[in-house]
């Protein structure tokens, strides 16, 4: 019930953003800038680095292009395989609007005009330690492939802080 054709509920969208609001506003106290850079609307791509320790990053930038947009912009974004093996995340990144990490996956959703929430560092790019915080660890090409394969533009951005962020 009130399910899109990519899982995604606006349900569950309502709670995360709930939550996402205190740890958003008040916690981490997200600053952003260049947000007017993001098509308002059409198919776009999110490219941006790990910021190291625990992913809240992810999380963050979707909720910077929901409350810092107008209108309001939805990510959705690619998330690790390892996500649906893990009982209650997997129903949670799928009904947020987030699909595992796979080039048929995001060519279906930058063609059905979304915006499209890519950490090319991948899992590696979280292994971070804190030493490492500001840098970047290898990553490949395939989100560009990707861009110039559906004509998607990509909107370049870089997360700071959130390996300082978390206790």
């Amino acid at each position: 019930q009130g399910v899109d054709p990519y899982g995604l509920s606006k349900t569950y969208i309502a709670r995360s953003l709930t939550m996402l609001t205190f740890l958003y506003k008040r916690y981490f106290r997200v600053t952003a800038y260049g947000v007017e850079n993001v098509p308002p609307r059409g198919r776009a791509m999110l490219v941006g680095n790990h910021s190291g320790g625990v992913a809240v990053d992810g999380a963050m930038v979707s909720a910077s292009m929901f409350w810092e947009m107008d209108p309001p912009g939805l990510t959705q974004g690619m998330a690790e395989k390892f996500i649906n093996r893990v009982p209650f995340m997997n129903l949670w990144a799928s009904r947020t609007g987030n699909l595992t990490g796979l080039p048929e996956h995001a060519e279906r959703l930058l063609h059905d005009e979304r915006l499209l929430m890519v950490f090319p560092e991948a899992a590696r790019g979280t292994a971070k330690l804190y030493s490492e915080r500001h840098t970047l660890v290898d990553f490949g090409t395939g989100f560009v492939r990707l861009a110039m394969k559906t004509k998607t533009p990509i909107v370049p951005f870089a997360f700071l802080g959130g390996g300082e962020a978390v206790p």
